[in-house]
C-alpha cells in the first residue's frame, strides 16, 4: 500500500446551518468512483486513513466527515439537539463529495452509527 497524503481540513457549510465540520480524505490519481465516508459514534473520518488509502490505491477517492459534536467537529460532544442535525450533516457530507471529487459514481458507507445516519 502506498504512503498516499491524508487530507484533514475544515469544511465550510454550503447547504444547511450548524456548528463547523471537520473532514478526512484521500484521492485515488484517477478515480473510478467515490467513496463518502460516515463514520460511527464517539469516532471521527481520520480513524478510516487505512482503508481510505487502500481503496485509493484500487482508484476509489474517499472522503468522510465527522459529525457534529464528534472529532475536530464543533458542537457539543455526542449531541444533537433532534436526529435530523445528523441528516444536515450528511448533507454536508454530499455537497463536500461534489467539491472534492470529479463526477464519478458515488457510493456511501455508514459504519456502526453512521449507517443509522
Amino acid at each position: 500500500m502506498s504512503e498516499r497524503i491524508l487530507e484533514t481540513g475544515e469544511w465550510k457549510r454550503a447547504r444547511t446551518e450548524g456548528p463547523k465540520l471537520a473532514y478526512s480524505a484521500v484521492y485515488a490519481d484517477s478515480p473510478r468512483g467515490v467513496l463518502a465516508i460516515i463514520h460511527g459514534y464517539a469516532d471521527h473520518s481520520a480513524r478510516y486513513a487505512m482503508a481510505m488509502r487502500a481503496f485509493a490505491d484500487k482508484g476509489i477517492s474517499c472522503v468522510g466527515i465527522d459529525l457534529r459534536g464528534h472529532g475536530h467537529s464543533g458542537g457539543e460532544r455526542g449531541h444533537a439537539l433532534r436526529f435530523d442535525e445528523y441528516l444536515d450533516d450528511a448533507r454536508e457530507l454530499v455537497a463536500l463529495v461534489d467539491a472534492k471529487v470529479p463526477v464519478v459514481p458515488r457510493f456511501l458507507l455508514g459504519h456502526s452509527f453512521g449507517g443509522v445516519v
